[in-house]
This record gives C-alpha cells, structure tokens and sequence, in this order.
C-alpha cells in the first residue's frame, strides 16, 4: 500500500492541532479554563465553587425580597435540591415564605430605633447582602429561624400533616411533641436553605454558619411546659413538654448576637475560619466585612441614611435624636391632631364621640 500524500498528513496534523488548542480543560480544584487559539485571545477562568456562592446569593436576596415567588419557574438561579424541593412539597414551600415574612417583620421591630433599621427596599436589600457585614449575617439568621419556627407552628397546628422526626431513635415515642416538630423544621431549613461545610466557598461557608445560629436560636428558645397530676394537687406526677416561644423572644436572642458578632477570614487551608478575635460558637453571627455607619445614603452599600427619620429629642439612647441623627441635628414641629375622646353608647344602637384636639410634638433627623 503506498505511503499517504505530504497534503493529507498536514491536514491530518492541522485538524488536530486546532482540536487540542480549542479543547476545554478540567484542572483539579474545580476551575474550568477554555484556551484561545491564539495568545492575544482572551482566557475565560471560571471557578465553580465561586459560580455557587453567586447562585446562593441571587436567591438569598430573592427569598429576602419576594419570598412568596421564590418557585417560579423564571427565577433559574435555584439549585437542583431547591427546585425538587418546590415540586416536591409546596405546602411546606408555602410554609416557608410565610416564616420569612415573620423573620422580616421581627427584625424591623427589634431595630426600629437604630440606624440600620432591617429596611426591606429591595435595591438597599440587595446591595447589602452582597457582603459578609454584621447586618447581611443577621438578616441571614433570622431568615432561618423565620422558617424553623413557621414550620413547627404549622405541625402544631395542623396545617402541616406529615412532620415526622427524621431521627426517630432519639424519640422512639409514636408521640409528637413540640420537640420533634421544631426537629422537622430545623431538617427542613437545612435542606432548603443549605448547611455547613467544612470545604468551598469562603462567603459560602459563613452564609451557612449564620443559617445555623438561626437555626439553634429557635430549639435552645424552646420552653419548658409541665403540669401536675395527683390528688389535692400534691403533684406526685408531672408531666413536662416543650414548646414554642413567641417568636419575639427568638428575636430578641438574636438582635443581641448583632453587637458579638465574630469577626473571621478565609483560612489557607480551604477550611474552617482564620480568626481575628473570640472563636465563634454554633450560635455566633459571623462576619468579614466593616460595616458603613447607615448616617447617610449610598448606592454601592444599600445604605439609606437616616435623614427624615423620626427620633426623640431629649433621648440619646437608641431611637434618639443624639445616636440616630448622627450629630446633623434635628428639626421639631408641633403638630396639631384630632382623636375621639368622651365616646358614650346609645341605645340602640350607636356610638356618639367628641373631637379631642392634641398637641404632639415630633422630631426628624437633619
């Protein structure tokens, strides 16, 4: 058989060296790099670890801002676990953006008199929980102990049928405490919203530490319940159970994490934290950026500053004029309003009232 023609062999070896040149290379440690053909073509470097962190958050700030359409369909930044999860259960789904909405509100009211008062706006919300501060991680917190508690209160309720323990060992009664029902919403947050890891992504990592402490607020919260049984009331058998707290409580727990927050970095060995201070318990809110003071607006950290705030004037604890209107001063009005007052009822059947006129005076930050 004759040896190929010189024209085919250089095609041959043309073909295959433009194959190799546009070849995509997986390199251990998850990063994916395409190379040009040429050495002034751009090269494209795309770490898979950080493509996931950017995923979580476009859905953090999602379930944050519109947790009532966090299954859509056109939302395609859920993961895979995320998208069965909606298939699969959407009453507890349903569940869960209601305990958002509950974590939401709780966190406006305990920091109603600070700077950063847990404004929903979606633009500031957004731009905030796009770092690792203080505030994005007890945004963070209470999102998870939002849906822990919406959870159990629906099994205790009823609205939720199927809330069996996932580990049934630990409570081999066929009996269904308060207990077990907080148990099978701890489980469920953590398959929806994610749990630690001692490897990936840095921000990752402290996204699901925060989950966690909100998780753990809400079951070492739970209180203790007994009732006595005997004759004459001497108690000579009680039985105790846990339930619930009012979910202020939760709050309250976790408003005081905001000023013992941990501060950590990124380690060199891709796992755990570098500390800077205290090492950070279970239920510590950690965090790796400087927080802005929130005194005036800006874009590029979702601040909205505290001009027009209400305050009190002669108060320089929180919510006063002092500390919230960050040394700009005050203006004061005296404002003029109507009430009902000296209400009686006639018979029958109707209700007369006079009109009261009240002098109330109100200050705002300069």
């Amino acid at each position: 058989m004759p040896p190929p023609p010189c024209s085919l062999l250089l095609l041959l070896l043309l073909i295959a060296a433009v194959t190799v040149t546009a070849t995509t290379m997986l390199i251990p440690g998850g990063i994916l790099r395409t190379l040009g053909g040429t050495p002034s073509e751009k090269r494209f470097v795309q770490d898979t670890r950080t493509d996931v962190y950017r995923e979580s958050t476009a859905f953090r700030w999602r379930l944050v801002t519109e947790p009532a359409r966090i299954c859509r369909k056109r939302w395609d930044r859920r993961t895979g676990g995320q998208a069965r999860f909606c298939r699969r259960e959407p009453k507890v789904v349903k569940e869960i953006s209601r305990g958002v909405h509950l974590a939401l509100r709780e966190c406006q009211s305990q920091l109603r008199h600070e700077r950063w008062n847990c404004t929903t706006v979606k633009s500031s919300m957004r731009r905030l929980l796009m770092r690792d501060t203080r505030e994005s991680g007890l945004v963070d917190a209470f999102v998870a102990a939002g849906v822990v508690y919406a959870l159990a209160e629906a099994c205790a309720q009823g609205r939720l049928v199927d809330c069996r323990c996932r580990r049934p060992r630990l409570h081999p009664s066929p009996r269904r405490s308060c207990e077990t029902f907080v148990d099978f919403g701890y489980h469920k947050s953590r398959t929806f919203l994610g749990r630690p890891r001692a490897g990936g992504d840095f921000r990752a990592r402290i996204l699901a530490h925060n989950y966690e402490a909100g998780r753990n607020a809400v079951r070492q919260n739970l209180e203790r319940v007994c009732r006595c049984h005997g004759m004459s009331g001497t108690c000579s058998l009680r039985t105790c159970w846990l339930r619930l707290p009012p979910f202020s409580k939760v709050g309250r727990r976790l408003r005081g994490q905001l000023e013992n927050a941990v501060r950590v970095s990124a380690g060199n060995t891709g796992k755990g934290f570098a500390l800077q201070g205290p090492t950070p318990t279970r239920q510590d809110i950690v965090f790796s950026e400087t927080s802005p003071d929130f005194c005036e607006a800006d874009r590029r950290t979702g601040s909205l500053g505290t001009r027009g705030r209400l305050c009190e004037r002669e108060s320089s604890a929180p919510g006063g004029c002092q500390r919230l209107c960050c040394g700009r001063g005050q203006e004061t009005r005296h404002m003029l309003i109507s009430t009902a007052c000296n209400c009686t009822f006639q018979y029958c059947c109707r209700v007369t009232c006079q009109t009261c006129w009240d002098t109330v005076e109100q200050s705002t930050c300069s």
